[in-house]
């Protein structure tokens, strides 16, 4: 997939110096479908039917659970901060 194509018309966020300071994300996990909202703008929406529940994912339990990791780094390259983390189920 190219950006251009797939890439949402506009993006919006925040550096640390820049007002609000804070990115507010939405991710939204239901079934096969997962949907990344920043700032209020639908950045992906990918449909994993047909990948994600296929027989070899389905043996695994790979779609049903799973870790949430909010962000790595190797050698701490890049700090992040996060606050008001709120996880709900659908």
């Amino acid at each position: 997939m190219d950006s251009a194509t797939y890439a949402p018309a506009e993006f919006r966020h925040y550096f640390a110096d820049e007002q609000p300071a804070w990115n507010d994300l939405v991710i939204i996990c239901e079934d096969n479908q997962i949907t990344t909202i920043v700032n209020g703008i639908t950045i992906a929406d990918f449909d994993g039917a047909g990948l994600l529940d296929d027989e070899w994912h389905q043996q695994r339990g790979i779609d049903q659970k799973g870790h949430i990791a909010l962000q790595l780094h190797r050698g701490d390259e890049l700090k992040m901060a996060f606050k008001d983390i709120r996880i709900k189920e659908l």
